[in-house]
């Protein structure tokens, strides 16, 4: 089949060229999914801000969550003091000291990491009180940037083309952390309830923190009903970047150049600076990368459905 390349055309299936360059394409977002080096806060808020500027919304506060964990936990709370509790943040500020929070020693880097990035949300995030605050940050930052070009992506490939960007190499590797995270902190069906995980986590210590943030059963149980849809507010990053693969591999080994890739570029970026995003029209929690990486089967674990257990620095692992 003749293999025919235009800028906006890729038609024929792929050259022996083209899929070498592919295969070390693979590898270069094989290796942003395994990073386990530390965020670098700069820069990831600034492209964050810029990911918010493009679908119209206005600077966020942008603060680093040391784990999914963190993210989910502090993300979910600040979403409710902001968004639902009468009187808003000054309604809970000052925030307790973690050593003031009864708690088991192992769980302390936890709830400490959620204080404080809780704490910087609070303090600078200012609610605008003329813009919903339901707006789908996560649906309006996708729709600027990938949603874009990700359909005109696929019409300028044939079905050859297209399946061998898609099938020719394993996937898993970058959809991995994803899948590790998806079973052990996230109900499959969108249901709100908490997995054994995080309902293991509510019970060690996220309940006496919602308790002393509160100091009200009422707005602490209403807080902690909301820590099972965290997911419903974030984007995967780097920890999901296949569908990034697939539009790289387009743009950079087949040459093809379509409409909103400059945008687009502002969504790769922060997939390859940072892992989840929680993301609200006030504020966004970005997850720093794993602090290890270990094959599940010589660790004998079995919680989630990736091939590794993801541990971060503060204590959590999936």
């Amino acid at each position: 089949m003749e293999k025919i390349r235009t800028q906006t055309s890729a038609t024929g299936g792929l050259t022996e060229a083209e899929r070498e360059q592919l295969a070390q394409h693979h590898r270069l977002w094989a290796d942003r999914a395994s990073r386990t080096r530390p965020i670098d806060a700069a820069e990831i808020q600034t492209l964050v801000k810029q990911l918010y500027a493009l679908a119209g919304l206005r600077e966020p506060v942008v603060a680093v969550a040391s784990s999914p964990g963190v993210m989910a936990v502090a993300g979910t709370l600040a979403r409710f003091i902001l968004e639902d509790l009468p009187g808003g943040a000054a309604s809970v500020l000052p925030l307790p000291a973690a050593d003031t929070i009864a708690c088991d020693a192992k769980y302390r880097p936890l709830l400490s990491a959620v204080i404080s990035t809780l704490g910087q949300v609070l303090a600078n995030a200012i609610p605008d009180a003329v813009a919903d605050p339901r707006t789908n940050a996560c649906d309006r930052t996708l729709g600027a940037t990938y949603a874009r070009v990700d359909p005109l992506i696929a019409d300028a490939l044939d079905r050859p083309t297209y399946t061998a960007i898609s099938q020719t190499f394993d996937y898993d590797p970058l959809r991995d952390m994803a899948n590790a995270i998806k079973d052990a902190m996230k109900d499959d069906f969108g249901n709100s309830v908490l997995t054994d995980l995080m309902r293991g986590h509510v019970d060690a210590w996220v309940r006496a923190l919602a308790a002393a943030i509160f100091k009200n059963d009422q707005h602490a149980n209403a807080a902690l009903e909301t820590v099972c849809d965290w997911w419903t507010s974030a984007q995967p990053g780097a920890a999901d970047c296949y569908w990034d693969f697939c539009i790289t591999a387009a743009r950079d080994v087949l040459g093809i150049r379509v409409e909103g890739l400059a945008q687009y570029a502002v969504w790769e970026a922060c997939n390859t600076h940072s892992a989840y995003r929680y993301m609200r029209p006030a504020f966004c929690l970005v997850c720093d990368f794993p602090q290890s990486i270990t094959d599940k089967q010589s660790a004998s674990y079995t919680l989630g459905t990736g091939q590794n257990v993801y541990r971060w620095s503060d204590g959590w692992e999936v």
